[in-house]
């Protein structure tokens, strides 16, 4: 069968497809649909950060870099692309870009807490955690999560707040059960050394939260 000319019923199934496939989370197909729609409409900043989106949930981080950095291209003040951009950064395990990529995207977008812990966890693992801490506490004055909380006592026990990290790692113990591993790995296995551990504290915020 031939294919049809392009035109406004193809761009129309395509914007279809497209929708359709993102909505099932099909992304091989959400891909090649959006692949389509670009050729018709190359300079479409959000086209480019949705198939950057289908990359991404494919697993294909460096393409979906490209083009979540092709959506900036066309549109530098993308916000969600500048987000992903530096996820994505993130994931790629190059830290030093990622960490400078959520900083420019704090500077616009400086209520998300998410952003915040990134660039906070960033921070730890590039050994800066004074910088840390401060994106840290940001991070949970925005968003008080266990998730939040547990990086921002990690940060406050490298900086020498020990008693104050401490503390915040066994309330999460207690509040979140499934970051009980994670808090003791801070606790036990800092590069700071071993915590003095008062084994009957640890037993009680080892156990399961009173139902």
């Amino acid at each position: 069968m031939t294919p049809p000319a392009p035109g406004k019923d193809t761009t129309a199934a395509l914007t279809q497809a497209a929708t359709s496939a993102i909505g099932r989370e099909d992304w091989p197909a959400a891909e090649r649909a959006l692949r389509g729609l670009l050729t018709r409409f190359p300079g479409d900043a959000s086209l480019a950060y949705n198939l950057g989106l289908a990359l991404k949930r494919q697993g294909q981080a460096t393409a979906a870099l490209d083009s979540f950095e092709a959506a900036l291209a066309r549109d530098p003040r993308h916000g969600k692309a500048m987000f992903e951009r530096a996820a994505c950064l993130m994931d790629l395990g190059r830290l030093t870009q990622a960490r400078a990529a959520f900083r420019a995207y704090i500077l616009s977008h400086g209520d998300d807490a998410d952003a915040w812990l990134n660039a906070g966890r960033l921070a730890l693992r590039l050994g800066e955690p004074e910088a840390a801490r401060r994106d840290l506490e940001q991070a949970v004055t925005l968003a008080s999560t266990p998730a939040a909380a547990l990086a921002l006592a990690e940060a406050e026990l490298e900086t020498g707040a020990v008693a104050q990290g401490y503390n915040r790692a066994l309330a999460v113990m207690a509040q979140a059960p499934g970051l009980r591993p994670a808090a003791l790995k801070i606790l036990t296995q800092g590069p700071r050394g071993r915590i003095p551990l008062s084994a009957g504290a640890l037993a009680q915020a080892s156990r399961p939260a009173a139902r």
